[in-house]
C-alpha cells in the first residue's frame, strides 16, 4: 500500500498535524515520525519504504524537535537507528529539552543504538553542565535489569568512547554518574555493572565525591559510602547496606570531612569526621594551636583580674567601714526627711480640701439663684402670653362682629335688588301685553 501510494505520487514529507508526545500535543509532522512514535510498533519494511522514497530522515518537529532518529532511539529500535544512520540523520540533533538520541538510547540501556551512535560520532558527554550526559542519564533512569551483560556492554561502550564517569550533573546538586546510580530506583544492580565494568578504577578519585554547600560558606564532603548514610542521600534507604557493602568490596574509602566557610573559619573538626585531606587536618592542628593559646591567654587574664580583686578588697576594707557609716548616716537623714515631708503633704492636701469645699458651697448657692431666677423670669413670661392671648381674642371677636354686619347689609341690598328686578320684569311683561291686544284690534 505505501509503494502503491508513493507511486501514484504521494509525497513521503507530506506534513500533517499529530500527536508525537503527549507533552507538546498535536504538531506538523510526517509519515515517517508519526510511524516511529506508535506504541504498536509499525514494520521495520514500512520505515525502509519511507525512507528509500526518500523521506526527509532529519525532519525536525516545530514543537517538541523530535527527529525520526530520537523517536528510535526512545523506542528501543535498534534497527530503524540502523537505517536512520546509514541515510545519514544527524545524530547531533536536540529536542526541546535539549536531548540528543544518544541520551535516549543511553537511558533506555539499548546497547545497539548506543554502538551505532557511537560510530556516528554522537558525543558520549553531550549535555552542557546543566543536561545529564548519555552515562548519568543510564545510571540515573535505567530500570530495565533483566539482562545484565547488556547493561555492563552499554557501560562499557560508552566508557571506551570516552564518556567520562565522574562529569558532576548541576540539576541533581552536582553528583557524578555513581550517586546517580545509588539513588537509582533499583540500585544494586546498575552500581554493581558501573563499579564492575569502570567505576572500580576511579572509587577512590579525589574527585569522586558528593560536595554539600551550607549557606554559612562551609562545604561537607562525601565519598559513596559516607554519603549513604548522610541526611544527603535521597534513594531507598532499603537498600543502603546492600550499597554499602557492595563498595566496601570495591574497596571504597570512608571520606567525610567539612571545609568551614568565613563564618565559622575558627571551627575544628568534628570527631567523627573520616578520610580528611593532610591539608585540612594541618589546618585543623593549627586551629587547635590557636584555641589553646586563647584559653591560655584567658586563663592568665582571669587570673590577674582575681589577684587584682582581692588586692582591692584588701585596701578597701578599711574604707568600706567609714562608707558604711556615712551611708547609715545618710539613710537616717534620708528618713527624718520623709517624714517631715509626709506630715507637710497631710498639711497642704487638707487645706486643698477645705478650699475645694468651699468652692463647691460658693458653687451650689451659685446654682440655687440661677435656678430662683429661671422660675421668676419663666412667671413673667406666662404672664405676658396670657395678656396677649386676651387681646388677640378680643381682636379676634370684634372682627366677627364686623363680618356679620358686613354680611347682613350685604343680604339687605341683594334682596332689595332682587325685588326690584322682579317688579321690571312685571312691568316689562304688562306692557308686552298691551302691545299685543292694540295689535289686534
Amino acid at each position: 500500500m505505501i509503494k502503491r501510494l508513493l507511486k501514484l505520487g504521494c509525497s513521503p514529507d507530506k506534513q500533517f498535524s499529530a500527536s508525537l508526545s503527549p507533552e507538546f500535543g498535536e504538531e506538523s509532522t510526517t509519515a515517517l515520525l508519526w510511524v516511529l512514535a506508535q506504541s504498536d510498533a509499525i514494520s521495520v519494511d514500512v520505515v525502509r519504504i519511507l525512507i528509500k522514497a526518500p523521506a526527509n530522515v532529519d525532519y525536525i518537529a516545530p514543537k517538541s524537535k523530535l527527529t525520526a532518529l530520537m523517536l528510535a532511539a526512545k523506542a528501543q529500535r535498534h534497527d530503524v537507528v540502523g537505517l536512520l544512520r546509514k541515510a545519514n540523520a544527524n545524530p547531533l540533533h536536540r529536542d526541546y529539552y535539549e536531548e540528543t538520541a544518544l541520551l535516549f538510547a543511553s537511558r533506555a540501556g539499548d546497547l545497539a543504538s548506543v554502538k551505532s551512535l557511537i560510530k556516528a560520532k554522537s558525543n558520549t558527554d553531550d549535555g552542557s553542565l546543566h543536561e545529564a550526559s548519555p552515562i548519568q542519564e543510564l545510571a540515573s533512569c535505567v530500570q530495565d535489569m533483566s539482562d545484565m551483560l547488556r547493561l555492563e556492554q552499554t557501560i562499557r561502550t560508552l566508557v571506551d568512547s570516552k564518556a567520562d564517569l565522574l562529569l558532576p550533573h548541576i540539576p541533581s546538586g552536582s553528583k557524578n554518574s555513581l550517586f546517580l546510580a545509588l539513588e537509582n530506583p533499583q540500585p544494586v544492580s546498575v552500581t554493581k555493572a558501573l563499579i564492575k565494568v569502570a567505576m572500580w578504577a576511579q572509587i577512590n578519585h579525589p574527585d569522586n565525591i558528593y560536595i554539600q554547600h551550607l549557606q554559612s560558606g562551609t562545604k561537607w564532603y562525601f565519598s559513596p559510602t559516607m554519603y549513604l548514610v548522610s541526611s544527603c542521600f535521597t534513594g531507598d534507604h532499603r537498600h543502603v547496606e546492600e550499597l554499602r557493602t557492595l563498595l566496601y568490596m570495591a574497596q571504597c574509602q570512608d571520606r567525610k570531612f567539612p571545609e568551614y566557610g568565613p563564618a565559622e573559619v575558627h571551627q575544628l573538626l568534628p570527631e567523627d569526621v573520616v578520610g580528611a585531606p593532610q591539608h585540612i587536618l594541618d589546618r585543623n592542628a593549627k586551629r587547635l594551636v590557636d584555641k589553646e593559646l586563647r584559653e591560655k591567654r584567658e586563663q592568665d587574664h582571669q587570673t590577674k583580674l582575681r589577684f587584682m580583686h582581692e588586692e582591692a578588697l584588701h585596701k578597701g576594707y578599711i574604707q568600706d567601714i567609714h562608707v558604711n557609716q556615712k551611708l547609715k548616716h545618710t539613710y537616717r537623714t534620708h528618713q527624718v526627711d520623709i517624714v517631715n515631708q509626709t506630715e507637710k503633704t497631710k498639711l497642704q492636701q487638707s487645706a486643698l480640701e477645705r478650699k475645694n469645699a468651699l468652692v463647691a458651697a460658693g458653687q451650689q448657692q451659685t446654682q440655687q439663684q440661677l435656678k430662683l431666677n429661671f422660675q421668676e423670669q419663666q412667671a413673667k413670661s406666662k404672664i405676658g402670653e396670657q395678656k396677649m392671648q386676651n387681646v388677640l381674642a378680643s381682636e379676634a371677636q370684634s372682627s366677627k362682629l364686623a363680618g356679620q354686619k358686613q354680611a347682613q347689609a350685604l343680604k339687605v341690598a341683594g334682596d332689595r335688588s332682587a325685588h326690584a328686578l322682579k317688579a321690571r320684569e312685571h312691568k316689562m311683561k304688562m306692557e308686552e301685553a298691551r302691545a299685543k291686544q292694540k295689535l289686534r284690534r
